[in-house]
């Protein structure tokens, strides 16, 4: 971390004296805070507090959220049904999600509700040395 933290404070001012703040904003900042931030929300939530197991059923989590994130984000919300058939085309992945329904352990009502159940339930508890599931 700490050979990370010393690149960024000399590459960042040399780029801003060769290139311009605007070149970093545009080819670094704003590539970093629309792309990996926002994908981490969803990945993170689609395998917290899951087993650590090869049992599909328990070891990744499914979410229901709207139709533009499932557009946008290709179905993987049903993650679960991603995880056990992967073979699966990513517009078929409701019809499996529908199918299973009953037999999911993990599937969250929306994205933010899964995130603040990890934020306020899940890290506290590995924080706090509980064993993982």
């Amino acid at each position: 971390a700490r050979q990370h933290l010393l690149a960024y404070a000399l590459l960042i001012p040399l780029w801003v004296h060769h290139l311009g703040a605007a070149t970093l904003w545009w080819c670094w900042l704003l590539p970093l805070l629309v792309g990996p931030a926002p994908l981490m929300l969803l990945q993170v939530t689609e395998h917290a507090d899951c087993s650590l197991d090869a049992n599909g059923l328990t070891n990744t989590r499914s979410v229901r959220c709207c139709w533009p994130v499932r557009f946008i984000y290709w179905n993987m919300n049903f993650h679960a049904e991603h995880h056990l058939y992967t073979t699966i085309p990513f517009h078929a992945l409701p019809r499996a999600h529908a199918l299973l329904a009953g037999h999911l352990q993990k599937v969250s009502g929306s994205y933010p509700r899964a995130n603040l159940d990890v934020l306020t339930r899940w890290i506290p508890l590995q924080q706090a040395g509980a064993p993982a599931r």
